[in-house]
């Protein structure tokens, strides 16, 4: 049984950049997981600004540090994964070829929080899957995990 989906990593073409497409395709790799009744998603991701901050900090500090003024994560791509919800699992050294990540990359994971209740409950998963908006789906995944005294 599949209980996961993993991909490589996420792009967007440089000239919709900033738009939310990144988001979008996170959330609709969400919805998926949830029709599917998938347990989790796993991604691969780079550290784009890693190369300015290389000098000062170890990868694993540059994920864990934020910007003093805004409070987000100082890596762009990183925060998109952590304000969509995936949590970093691991640091990739050799990801791939980078100069701008110095060749590292990050293991995301996003658990579907309706596992194994989807499994059950096969209609829910149906119409939690069809949830266009993100905000509506955290209120639904609020209701439904208070409904059931999760």
């Amino acid at each position: 049984m599949v209980t996961r989906c993993t991909a490589s990593t996420l792009v967007v073409n440089p000239g919709f950049a900033r738009q939310g497409v990144a988001e979008q395709l996170l959330y609709a790799g969400a919805r998926l997981a949830i029709s599917k009744s998938l347990k989790r998603i796993l991604l691969g991701g780079r550290l784009p600004r890693y190369h300015r901050y290389a000098g000062k900090m170890s990868v694993e500090e540059y994920i864990a540090a934020s910007s003093p003024k805004t409070g987000k994560p100082l890596d762009p791509e990183l925060y998109v994964y952590l304000k969509a919800g995936l949590k970093v699992v691991k640091v990739l050294p050799n990801y791939i070829p980078d100069p701008e990540s110095l060749d590292y990359g990050i293991l995301l994971e996003w658990r579907n929080p309706f596992y194994p209740f989807t499994r059950i409950f096969r209609p829910m998963s149906l119409i939690l899957s069809r949830i266009a908006h993100f905000e509506t789906w955290c209120k639904t995944e609020f209701f439904f995990l208070s409904a059931f005294h999760i």
